[in-house]
């Protein structure tokens, strides 16, 4: 029977991407892609239904734009707070089996009510290295109420949500395909730096290992920037974009003691850029990061719970065999829960909830859009290093701890390589700025040669982007098995 026809689409913050893959000659190609911004708001990735009617409107056309009308089925990720990933040792078990397990003994491992969540969990590997008893799996739940939220926003612009992924497995299923580790390297990071947050991935080998999400990316930056200048969240973004910079020779000093753009000692006052006093407070005492940190892998004893009713979860088919190797497949989520009404039939992953009837607002940026002919482009680069002084060592301190606790569950192993990906990872002069400050080889992470644009002739308008795409790429992966 010839495999559904999936499309697989990346509901962002600041935009929303939906591509299509397909296998020819043992090379990935993107037949179809588009990319459409959402308006300037504030989206709140753990209350989506608060943007439905800009969700709704952004999808249909970029779905539109991509021509993909004729496709209903879609793949989406989902990732943040209400996401959680953890790695884990099992006996092992089949399939059926270790579903069971999974529901039994799952609420040890999540930090939510275990009825209000969503639980799925794969195959990592068939055997674990330290002990061939038992393999290793990974397990994610999600908020149902969020998941719920996505199905209905999805579902309203005419589509049939097929199954529902993680950021996580997405990028790893990317990382397996381009597998860019040697032999030599112990452990390895995969870091994409998205604008809503930033992900953590170690593996070994193409096995992945550890995650993490650092609540920080490209927004943060962009909003703090049209904070501090009203200049509305377009502006502050291509401000971030033409001015964001680090000198490489900053890498081996404090960035207490210099200006992270310009590499000279900082003055003792603050430069004086138009920032009221009030605006200042978001950069001098930042909110911590919302992280989530993944447990040591541990091991579950199987215990009979007659009383709890098993959910569904099904199994993907495997990944092209001519990229990736091994028994990790991908994580797809599906939802179970009692309601009110009967479930849709497709592996019962629907349910519906209420409609809101007034969208959100779409104003973007804090208050009143000042003239920005007016800001002068000194003041522009001395916020912009204010701002990158004070983020990245939030950032780069998330990384650092992730990265010990890892290494200190894990006698003997340590991290010997990081590659970098994501749309907020271009800032010039990141690459060699994290390499001195955290002792590691750093490179980005080369997708352009193992995903060939064509877009219905229409290649040049995104090649030189295809580096930003690596979640899109991930789900189109996924949804290439269809």
């Amino acid at each position: 029977m010839a495999a559904k026809k999936v499309f697989a689409l990346d509901l962002g913050t600041n935009s929303i991407k939906c591509l299509s893959l397909a296998n020819q000659n043992n090379h990935y190609v993107v037949e179809r892609l588009a990319i459409s911004p959402l308006p300037p708001a504030e989206i709140d990735k753990s209350n989506p239904l608060k943007h439905k009617e800009i969700y709704v409107q952004t999808i249909r056309k970029t779905i539109k734009e991509a021509k993909l009308s004729n496709i209903k089925n879609v793949i989406f990720s989902i990732s943040g707070d209400f996401v959680v990933i953890r790695f884990i040792a099992f006996q092992k078990m089949d399939r059926a089996e270790l579903n069971q397990a999974i529901i039994n003994e799952a609420e040890q491992y999540i930090p939510f009510n275990i009825n209000d969540v969503v639980i799925s969990a794969d195959i990592v590997a068939a055997s674990n290295k330290n002990d061939s008893s038992k393999m290793d799996i990974i397990m994610a739940a999600g908020k149902k109420f969020v998941i719920q939220q996505y199905l209905e926003i999805i579902e309203s612009a005419g589509l049939n949500p097929y199954a529902v992924d993680t950021d996580v497995s997405a990028l790893s299923n990317l990382y397996r395909v381009i597998k860019p580790y040697k032999e030599s390297d112990d452990i390895v990071a995969l870091i994409n730096i998205g604008a809503f947050n930033t992900v953590l991935i170690l593996f070994d080998k193409d096995q992945p290992v550890f995650s993490r999400d650092i609540g920080l990316g490209g927004d943060n930056i962009t909003k703090i920037i049209e904070n501090d200048f009203s200049c509305g969240l377009l502006n502050a973004e291509t401000f971030k974009k033409k001015y964001a910079k680090i000198k490489p020779e900053i890498a081996k000093k404090s960035l207490l003691d210099l200006d992270i753009i310009t590499a000279k000692p900082k003055p003792q006052i603050i430069p004086k850029i138009p920032i009221p006093s009030s605006r200042l407070k978001p950069i001098i005492k930042p909110e911590p990061a919302v992280i989530k940190e993944t447990e040591p892998v541990k091991e579950i004893k199987v215990q009979e719970q007659e009383s709890k009713k098993p959910l569904i979860l099904t199994p993907s088919p495997p990944p092209p065999p001519q990229k990736i190797d091994g028994d990790f497949k991908h994580l797809v989520s599906d939802i179970a829960a009692e309601t009110k009404s009967e479930p849709k039939a497709i592996d019962d992953i629907f349910i519906k909830i209420g409609r809101i009837k007034k969208p959100p607002s779409i104003e973007g940026g804090s208050g009143k859009i000042v003239d920005i002919k007016n800001i002068k482009e000194e003041e522009i680069v001395a916020d912009i290093g204010i701002v990158l002084s004070l983020l990245l060592p939030q950032i780069i301190n998330d990384i650092t701890r992730s990265m010990n606790y890892y290494e200190s569950q894990n006698k003997g192993r340590k991290i010997t390589r990081m590659f970098i990906t994501g749309g907020s990872s271009n800032i010039e002069g990141l690459f060699e700025f994290l390499s001195q400050r955290l002792g590691i080889p750093v490179e980005r992470l080369n997708i352009k040669d193992f995903f060939l644009i064509k877009n219905n002739g229409d290649s040049d308008k995104y090649t030189g982007i295809i580096s930003s795409l690596p979640v899109a790429l991930g789900i189109g992966l996924r949804a290439l098995e269809g």
